[in-house]
């Protein structure tokens, strides 16, 4: 949500552009306790534990690079 309206208004986007940021934010209210209930319940080894720190920081990564470049073009 917020970060969506925030680039589409500093970008001039008016609406068109930056659907997929805007929307994953309003259907992920709830997304941090369905992860943190999701670790809990489910990792069971320090190297389950280290593969999810990895798969998070590249999906930080990723997200970075979207932003960037959309700031870019």
């Amino acid at each position: 949500g917020a970060i969506g309206r925030q680039l589409n208004s500093s970008l001039g986007l008016n609406g068109k552009a930056l659907r997929f940021v805007a929307g994953h934010g309003e259907a992920d209210t709830h997304h941090s306790e369905d992860l943190t209930n999701t670790i809990r319940d489910c990792l069971t080894h320090a190297s389950d534990y280290d593969d999810v720190c990895y798969v998070a920081d590249m999906a930080a990564d990723l997200y970075v690079g979207i932003l960037e470049e959309s700031v870019q073009a």
